[in-house]
């Protein structure tokens, strides 16, 4: 080969190779903002869906390349830089518990399916924050429920989670820079507070403490020196709480009232909760990630019009893991008055008071369609004209 037409080749290469790796970028947090690369001056924000499964427990189970493929396809094309992702959904998936709690180590074919939408993500550039679990799988409908609960409910258990579970799957893709966060649990409160149902909706009805601990332990593991990159970042940690009411300090005095009381025992997941469960300094979340729906306006209002201050949480970066999709959704202010907001004012008023980012239910499923919840078609518009508005955040 002729060396004078080698070189420009070579550093045409070389370039786009460092234009490549500048294009990669790790989520870190500083001064209780998330930013790119550690970089104060760069900050992102999460202009984000969810996108928990396009089957039931796909991974390891039925899933389906080519859909996750155009779901990431699909989330790009809208300016959404961000994806929440069920891993297990209720415990009849991977990975797999004996009656006694253990918990074993993922199938082969569980890694295989998430390497392949890991792979999709940083192609596609979209970061995923990872649902390892969910208030489901401690439910009496469900088969393995005795096995999760015996896990939650023993340290040494819980050990195998973190060390067959929870860990590997940090290490196996940490080095993927679209991997931003572990979210513990899907709305961990509702195994707490369903014990006392009569219909699917009975769970566990657990103490705090138990559930606390839990989370502590999966905390500890996850600022633990083993699962930390080369660079000393690591991959964020947060909990999916169902809604403020057990992520805050403050309620309404009244239904529909405007006036605030003070609320002491809200947040279940504040430093000081999750150390006196495990005494352990590293028991703490990254940041806070409640969800929203319409119900929460009556008592706790709601994260389109109260900041995370207002809520008691500015402790730490927040966003809001969901909230509705539809467009424009319900924002009840009382019982006989159902104003809508448009989505684009939520995502820019959420911008204004605070939070870091905002996760709609959900991208891709079509079914159990309500007034609150659609699907992309719904906010798709909405998100894009989001990034469109903020460049400089949506990265």
């Amino acid at each position: 080969m002729n060396m004078r037409k080698c070189i420009p080749l070579c550093l045409i290469i070389t370039l786009q190779s460092i234009s490549l790796l500048s294009f990669s970028q790790t989520i870190s947090i500083v001064n209780k903002t998330f930013v790119v690369n550690g970089d104060s001056k760069s900050p992102i924000y999460f202009n984000g869906a969810n996108v928990p499964w396009e089957s039931w427990n796909d991974f390891g189970g039925n899933y389906d390349s080519l859909k996750w493929k155009q779901d990431f396809e699909v989330l790009k094309a809208n300016g959404i830089n961000s994806a929440r992702i069920w891993f297990s959904c209720n415990g009849e998936g991977q990975p797999s518990l004996d009656i006694n709690g253990t918990v074993h180590k993922p199938s082969d074919r569980f890694w295989k399916d998430c390497d392949n939408v890991f792979a999709h993500a940083k192609n596609k550039g979209v970061y995923i924050m990872a649902t390892l679990m969910s208030f489901d799988h401690t439910k009496p409908n469900n088969k393995n429920y005795q096995n999760w609960q015996a896990m939650i409910n023993d340290t040494a258990k819980i050990r195998t989670y973190l060390n067959n579970y929870l860990i590997p799957f940090v290490n196996r893709y940490k080095t993927n820079p679209y991997f931003w966060s572990i979210d513990i649990c899907n709305e961990i409160e509702w195994i707490a507070e369903n014990g006392d149902k009569t219909n699917s909706d009975k769970n566990w009805g657990c103490s705090y403490e138990v559930l606390q601990r839990f989370v502590s332990m999966c905390c500890v593991a996850m600022h633990s020196k083993e699962i930390a990159r080369k660079d000393n970042s690591r991959v964020l940690v947060t909990l999916g709480s169902a809604a403020v009411k057990w992520n805050g300090t403050y309620k309404k005095s009244a239904s529909f009232s405007t006036e605030t009381v003070p609320f002491p025992d809200g947040n279940k997941w504040s430093d000081k909760a999750l150390q006196s469960a495990y005494k352990n300094k590293a028991a703490y979340l990254d940041f806070y990630s409640p969800h929203f729906y319409a119900w929460v306006n009556e008592w706790f209002s709601n994260p389109f019009e109260k900041s995370p201050a207002d809520y008691g949480i500015s402790d730490k970066a927040c966003v809001v893991g969901e909230m509705p999709s539809r467009n424009p959704f319900p924002l009840p202010q009382g019982t006989s008055t159902p104003l809508q907001m448009l989505q684009l004012t939520a995502y820019e008023n959420m911008l204004r008071l605070g939070w870091q980012g905002h996760f709609p239910w959900t991208a891709n499923i079509d079914f159990n369609l309500t007034d609150e919840v659609g699907t992309i078609k719904d906010f798709g518009e909405a998100a894009k004209e989001f990034k469109k508005a903020h460049p400089a955040l949506v990265k």
